[in-house]
């Protein structure tokens, strides 16, 4: 179910996302139409940060790590990653599929909100976050704490499933 981003406040995600967490599992495993959507959006974002040619001490931030595949990822490819989500029920996925991965120690998962990032200021190389932007009732905000994280000459990588208030991003 889709919701105006607008009217979506932090404690409506948590109510929303938690019970949908299982879902957002599967869906990168699916072999259905919306699954291979994100499936795609996944890898792309993947050969993407590949082709940025970031060094192996790189420090990325991950923020909507959802169930942890992008985190497992990039962590199997030897980066440190900040996996940060606000909604417990994901941040417990991403920390068993971390876990069985055997890629916990590259990864510090971090419950924070977007727009109040825990992180000091122009601390990383990457700060990416996939279909997260449309869920906020603040997207400005939240691409304002990502800049200011992010080191001068890094990168920040958005994606939206949707362009709803993606024209109102400056």
């Amino acid at each position: 179910m889709r919701f105006p981003s607008r009217l979506i406040r932090r404690p409506a995600l948590t109510i929303i996302f938690k019970p949908a967490a299982t879902d957002w599992e599967h869906i990168y495993q699916a072999a259905t139409v919306r699954g291979r959507i994100y499936q795609d959006r996944m890898e792309t974002t993947l050969r993407w940060i590949e082709e940025l040619g970031l060094p192996a001490t790189a420090h990325l931030l991950e923020i909507g790590c959802g169930a942890g595949f992008a985190t497992v990822a990039l962590a199997r490819r030897g980066y440190r990653i900040d996996a940060l989500d606000s909604v417990p029920a994901m941040i417990n996925l991403t920390s068993k599929r971390l876990v069985e991965a055997g890629a916990a120690e590259r990864v510090r998962i971090v419950q924070a909100d977007v727009r109040h990032l825990p992180m000091p200021d122009n601390s990383l190389d990457l700060v990416f976050a996939l279909g997260v932007l449309p869920w906020l009732d603040d997207p400005v905000a939240a691409i304002r704490e990502m800049a200011r994280v992010t080191r001068p000459g890094g990168y920040v990588l958005v994606s939206a499933d949707h362009s709803v208030h993606l024209d109102e991003v400056s």
